[in-house]
């Protein structure tokens, strides 16, 4: 979120953000979106030097998900990931 309003609403610029967040079976969604002024077409946000883009693919990793980045009419992070199961701590 804090990477939205640094670059996508840069310089006072107004927009809006959506969040979405939702369970179809096992599997979970998180959509980020906006309608700034968009990713970078020259950036992959994969190897980015970002410390907030780092935290999301690696966290991203950690549940063995997947993350997708659609660049039109502003940016959307797509997180997929499905649901774990965790043995019980005794």
């Amino acid at each position: 979120m804090s990477n939205i309003f640094k670059h996508a609403f840069a310089d006072g610029r107004s927009g809006k953000i959506w969040i979405e967040f939702h369970q179809h079976n096992s599997e979970i969604i998180l959509k980020i979106r906006d309608n700034g002024i968009g990713f970078p077409e020259d950036i992959d946000f994969r190897e980015t030097e970002s410390l907030g883009m780092e935290l999301v693919c690696t966290l991203t990793e950690q549940l063995e998900g997947n993350i997708a980045l659609e660049r039109s009419g502003g940016t959307c992070f797509q997180l997929t990931f499905s649901e774990l199961n965790y043995q019980g701590r005794f």
